[in-house]
């Protein structure tokens, strides 16, 4: 959907603001498209277990507003940071596993073409140079003797592992799935009115 003037578009997440004013797509001077790409994150307190919504609202050049609202529910969610930092290491072990044994070398594979042509005949040696002014001889000093080397320091002590994060990345991309639906969703909604 295209138009001459700008939309807006306003986006709320359990009442909580998450975007504020979003123009659309500006194609040429004079001319828009009303559609929206934007990245966004639930509010640190809002991302928690059970039913939420979420809601978008868009202005037009007249101040007309369209508003959808969208509801989902929350059944899991990856505990805080902090609560993974405090875990016992032996726990965390046990849920990152051992690491496995090194596979088997593959077989090397055949050679190639060389792409790489014949080497061409080599050029004319140029002509030499002018040698600069030699430089004056410093006063004769005595050399001296070579100083002890010394001692090797202590190593340093090993650090912990890295953490680990189970379950994060599956959670992330639900939740980006979720909006990139609440946004398509949106632009169609807008597009028929």
């Amino acid at each position: 959907m295209a138009g001459s003037k700008s939309w807006y578009l306003y986006l709320f997440w359990d009442d909580v603001p998450i975007k504020d004013g979003v123009a659309d797509v500006k194609i040429s001077a004079g001319s828009y498209e009303h559609r929206w790409r934007f990245s966004f994150y639930p509010p640190k307190d809002r991302a928690t277990k059970g039913s939420h919504f979420v809601q978008i609202w868009v202005y037009d050049h007249e101040g007309t507003i369209g508003k959808k609202t969208f509801f989902y529910n929350i059944k899991s969610v990856v505990p805080r940071l902090e609560w993974w930092e405090d875990l016992p290491p032996e726990f965390v072990d046990t849920l990152r596993g051992q690491d496995g044994i090194d596979g088997a070398k593959g077989d090397p594979g055949e050679k190639g073409d060389s792409i790489i042509g014949l080497a061409g005949p080599q050029g004319l040696k140029g002509e030499t140079g002018f040698s600069g002014p030699r430089g004056l001889t410093g006063e004769g000093g005595i050399e001296g003797s070579l100083g002890p080397i010394g001692v090797r320091g202590i190593q340093g002590i090993k650090g912990e592992p890295g953490k680990s994060y189970p379950g994060m990345v599956f959670n992330v991309v639900v939740i980006f799935s979720i909006f990139s639906l609440v946004i398509s969703l949106a632009s169609i909604f807008y597009r028929r009115k």
